[in-house]
């Protein structure tokens, strides 16, 4: 039925074929907004007595906002301070 160029190319196609229809899939939809609980137990002492506070931050976050800056740094050679010989050559010997 197969010979194995057929099959070949069968198992090709079928190991590329979601890769592509990844590829040229549709835009994302846009995020559902998300919310963000922070607890904070706090220990405070109030009239030598110790008293733990509980604070509880809620964040909702709607939109994710990714901002690139491109920043110039002005770079300076750091001196070499070497000590000994560099290496020039390399020799490589075959003992028995």
């Amino acid at each position: 039925m197969f010979n194995s160029k057929k099959l070949a190319i069968l198992v090709v196609l079928v190991m590329i074929a979601p890769l592509i229809l990844t590829a040229c899939g549709g835009t994302a939809e846009p995020a559902e907004p998300q919310v963000i609980e922070k607890t904070i137990i706090q220990t405070v002492e109030v009239e030598g007595e110790i008293v733990e506070k509980v604070v509880i931050e809620t964040v909702v976050v709607e939109e994710v906002v990714t901002e690139t800056e491109i920043v110039e740094v002005e770079v300076t050679p750091v001196p070499e301070e070497r000590t000994g010989a560099w290496l020039d050559t390399v020799v490589f010997v075959e003992e028995p």
